[in-house]
């Protein structure tokens, strides 16, 4: 699992190299577990991307917490089976609770140099996010660290200048020697909170 709380110190992102990756369901999620109790069939780990029309099964005694990127919605459902749209999600287990969570900003990164998949280019990201890696690589991220982009001889250790374009620099276990960069510019963090959720495949 890879969750960067950033606040204001970038140089967190330094410490990916102890932190596993979450793993992926691939572009078409409609959201992500945050927390499980018990065991789900298909098995879904915290911070595993929750793909679109998936039938997930819980046992009586679990309750899974998940995050609908599009609702904007935290939802603990305990037993039942629970599948979510891009839209809503629907179960017939017992909803415990329905409260507002963050409405994350979700790119595709390229798995190699080269650029952001994304509506808004360069893309934006809030000054203090927390950073969740997923996709079919992310297990590889060994180092993560932000750079003002024309100073790459070292890391940023505060970020919290708005409208600074910056640089995410990634080395990953099978590339070691070609490290991945992505620009983007920083801006002030929104009324939906900060998640931001980079998928690499």
């Amino acid at each position: 699992m890879i969750d960067v709380r950033w606040g204001f110190y970038a140089a967190l992102l330094t410490c990916l190299l102890s932190i596993m990756p979450a793993a992926a369901a691939g572009p078409d999620a409609a959201g992500i577990v945050m927390k499980v109790t018990g065991q789900t069939t298909p098995e879904l780990p915290v911070r595993t991307e929750i793909p679109v029309d998936t039938a997930i099964k819980l046992g009586p005694a679990v309750e899974l917490t998940f995050l609908h990127y599009r609702k904007c919605k935290l939802v603990t459902v305990a037993g039942g089976t629970l599948e979510l749209s891009d839209r809503d999600f629907t179960t017939d287990g017992t909803v415990e609770k329905e409260v507002p969570g963050p409405c994350p900003r979700v790119y595709q990164l390229a798995g190699s140099a080269g650029g952001w998949v994304a509506r808004d280019l360069p893309p934006r990201l809030p000054v203090n996010p927390e950073i969740i890696f997923a996709g079919t690589r992310a297990d590889r991220i060994a180092e993560a660290a932000v750079y003002v982009q024309d100073q790459r001889e070292r890391p940023l250790f505060r970020f919290d200048l708005v409208d600074r374009r910056a640089t995410l620099r990634m080395k990953l276990s099978d590339q070691p020697d070609d490290p991945i960069e992505h620009g983007f510019v920083a801006v002030a963090p929104g009324t939906g909170g900060s998640l931001v959720v980079l998928r690499i495949d």
